[in-house]
């Protein structure tokens, strides 16, 4: 039975709006997403500005967005189409129509996210101005190519197409150019990749006049081969074009495949284009299953939440956090404590002739925000810097007791360790800040995205998936680094290898937190005494932890894996579990690394204010102690007006968001506090700030919290290393 325009009591259009609403959630669900990613937000801005930024991803970027156009469009039709036949709906432009426009809004939402990128900056009212216009465009190629047997009406709409479609196109380029001058005017590096932005505007222009034209002839087309058929919707015709459609889902399934399974060419998919890809895949799959449901008259959904919760209850927890095995028993409680490690300290400096009795000593203790590969490349490369502008034999890192940090600070704090460690054991090649931009400028969320949205989300329905989790592989992507194998390699080695047990260099502090109880924890290369720290010691629970019944608790960790546990941002990364503990990351409790050297300076000034102590008290007016905090930010906050649906649907959860950094600031604020009015012996200015940004200029477009970086900002993080003087941070 073919659908005709009747109109039936009980039918009216907001019970009809109200149905094509419920069809096509899916889809518009995805948009929104979509508009809020790439549009709203900086790391979604500053992944499109990845995508065009290199040919790769540019071409891939392309691709998944027509796929998933095509997704969008046609498995929202096929629903449509078999929800109305099995409901015996009257037909209804919406029903027609509203697949179309999700399909063909997906090129206007680029469009959009490409004029509101940060470099450009359009105004409000010129995005909306632009949407309003590519959807009464739409109208006017609807009108268009619909038209027939009507041949001087059809030239008149010919004409307004082009002519609309031309102005358009000379319009918004100019726009684009206007805008990008002014927000970068008198910036002092260039924009990578703004001609092909700029084609991306322009083709997916085209694009949606080739799509629209594209879904109307196929509507026309099957309507004149179903004029003789008794059953249209299963003619021989449809059955072509579902075939062709299986056909290309199955050709999206294989590529989507090939990215989970070859880390390379995730790589140089991008991030941006797997996110697409994903979610076209994802709405196809899922309208796939409402497809079934309407035809088998079976609600899935419920099945498959109950599902999720039985696996959940009886199976194991998925989120392991990687452990290698080992044949020492609790290896780690080998690890010096703070007394045994400040003893070899000493003992270093004085052999090597900088520590003796008629000067002072300067020790610093690092301390690093989190914020993910921006926090990372920025406080690598400040250490790396601060290094090798220091003098020969007299290096910054032998005045350096400690570095502690969350998230990215501490894959920065420990991406400078592992490069001091290649200095000591002779295998550093290039420069410490050429190591350090090349091992955070490749690409660490591609792989980790990819599962994310892939089999992290079906690891709930299928008991057992022969791949690792999303965090597994952003520590894979930080040992297999092709920029950096130096890096990698120590990376991919155990934490017992790579501790230094001599001395020579600092100790390391790994924040993450406790997901059940919110309780601190670190990961240290020093085993933490109940007299400095009650934060729990990550890697002593590893010694100790019982995984199975015949488990024999010796085991050990990769340097990546002990990263990561304090750098599982939300979402990006699952909670890791460690025997019956969950983990997250440290920047919950601590994002700076603040409490933990409050600690050790506390402990430090009670045993030098012992008179009898024989290690402590004899340094107590010879080292002059300093703290260099590498923040990347402002610690005030931003006070503006709470909408009252807001205030009582999300007011816990923000006011949580908030704690989240002003726990952090306190703390900072607690150990500036006790420089000031310690005993120690410190510094003249013995806190110091060496922030991202360092000029006001450079603070009008934020920089993304993101585990890949666009060259733009990579460029703009340089510039700001270039203003860092290394003579200012060593004075006293």
């Amino acid at each position: 039975m073919r659908h005709t325009k009747s109109k039936t009591p009980g039918n009216s259009f907001p019970v009809t709006f109200l149905q094509a609403f419920y069809l096509f959630i899916p889809g518009l669900i995805f948009l929104a997403l979509y508009y809020a990613i790439i549009v709203k937000i900086d790391i979604g801005q500053d992944m499109l500005m990845q995508s065009y930024e290199n040919p790769a991803p540019f071409f891939w970027t392309i691709v998944s967005i027509l796929s998933w156009m095509l997704f969008s469009w046609f498995s929202s039709r096929l629903i449509s189409d078999e929800y109305l036949l099995r409901n015996n709906r009257p037909y209804h432009w919406l029903f027609e129509q509203t697949p179309r426009l999700l399909g063909y809004n997906i090129a206007v939402c680029l469009q959009i996210a490409v004029l509101n990128l940060p470099v450009i900056q359009s105004k409000g009212w010129e995005l909306w101005m632009i949407f309003a216009f590519n959807n009464g465009y739409y109208i006017l190629l609807h009108f268009f190519f619909s038209l027939e047997h009507r041949p001087v009406a059809k030239r008149k709409f010919l004409v307004a197409v082009i002519a609309l479609g031309a102005a358009y196109l000379v319009a918004i380029p100019l726009l684009f150019i206007a805008r990008m001058e002014k927000v970068n005017q008198g910036i002092n590096y260039y924009i990578p990749g703004w001609k092909r932005a700029l084609a991306l505007i322009v083709l997916f222009f085209i694009f949606q006049i080739i799509f629209t034209g594209l879904v109307i002839w196929r509507r026309k087309w099957l309507r004149e081969k179903a004029k003789a058929s008794v059953t249209p919707a299963f003619s021989k015709t449809a059955r072509t074009w579902r075939r062709a459609y299986d056909y290309f889902a199955a050709g999206m399934v294989a590529l989507y495949l090939a990215i989970l399974l070859l880390h390379p060419f995730a790589d140089r998919v991008g991030s941006l284009a797997i996110t697409f890809l994903a979610f076209g895949l994802w709405v196809g799959c899922i309208c796939l299953l409402r497809y079934w449901s309407i035809r088998l008259n079976i609600h899935f959904w419920p099945l498959l939440f109950v599902l999720a919760i039985v696996y959940g209850i009886i199976l194991p927890n998925p989120y392991r956090v990687r452990l290698l095995s080992t044949e020492k028993k609790s290896l780690y409680d080998q690890r010096p404590t703070f007394d045994s490690f400040f003893r070899k300290w000493i003992r270093q400096r004085v052999t090597a002739g900088l520590l003796n009795d008629s000067s002072t000593f300067n020790v610093y203790l690092v301390m690093s925000d989190g914020g993910a590969s921006k926090s990372g490349y920025w406080v690598a490369e400040v250490l790396s810097k601060l290094e090798d502008s220091s003098g020969t034999g007299d290096q910054f890192s032998a005045h350096l007791l400690s570095l502690a940090g969350a998230s990215g600070g501490s894959v920065g704090n420990t991406a400078f360790y592992c490069l001091l460690k290649a200095q000591m054991e002779n295998r550093l090649v290039n420069s410490m800040e050429k190591e350090s931009r090349a091992f955070f400028k490749c690409d660490f969320l591609s792989s980790s995205f990819a599962r994310f949205l892939g089999p992290d989300l079906f690891r709930h329905l299928i008991p057992v998936l022969p791949m690792e989790d999303r965090a597994a592989m952003l520590e894979e992507a930080m040992e297999d680094n092709p920029g950096s194998p130096t890096i990698g390699n120590y990376f991919k080695s155990s934490m017992s290898r790579v501790i230094d047990t001599t001395g020579r260099l600092p100790a390391l502090f790994i924040n993450t937190t406790n997901l059940q109880s919110g309780a601190p924890g670190v990961v240290s290369t020093i085993r933490l005494d109940p007299r400095i720290s009650d934060r729990l010691d990550i890697l002593k629970l590893i010694d100790t932890v019982h995984l199975d019944p015949p488990d024999t608790s010796k085991h050990d960790i990769r340097l990546s894996t002990g990263v990561v546990l304090g750098a599982r941002f939300p979402y990006i990364s699952p909670a890791g579990g460690i025997g019956k503990k969950y983990f997250v990351d440290g920047g919950y409790f601590d994002n700076s690394g603040a409490g933990i050297t409050l600690e050790l300076l506390q402990y430090i000034e009670r045993r030098m204010n012992d008179s009898t102590d024989t290690v402590y008290r004899p340094y107590r007016d010879r080292l002059a102690f300093k703290v260099i905090y590498i923040s990347n930010g402002s610690d005030k906050a931003r006070e503006h007006d709470l909408n009252p649906f807001i205030n009582d649907l999300a007011a816990p959860m923000l006011t949580v968001l908030g704690t989240y950094g002003m726990q952090t600031n306190l703390t900072n604020r607690k150990l500036i506090a006790f420089l000031n009015y310690s005993s120690l012996y410190t510094a003249k200015e013995p806190f110091d700030t060496v922030n991202l940004p360092q000029s006001c200029r450079n603070s009008s477009i934020p920089y993304p919290l993101n585990w890949v970086i666009s060259e733009y900002n990579l460029n703009r993080i340089d510039s700001n290393v270039k203003c860092v003087h290394p003579a200012s941070v060593f004075a006293h």
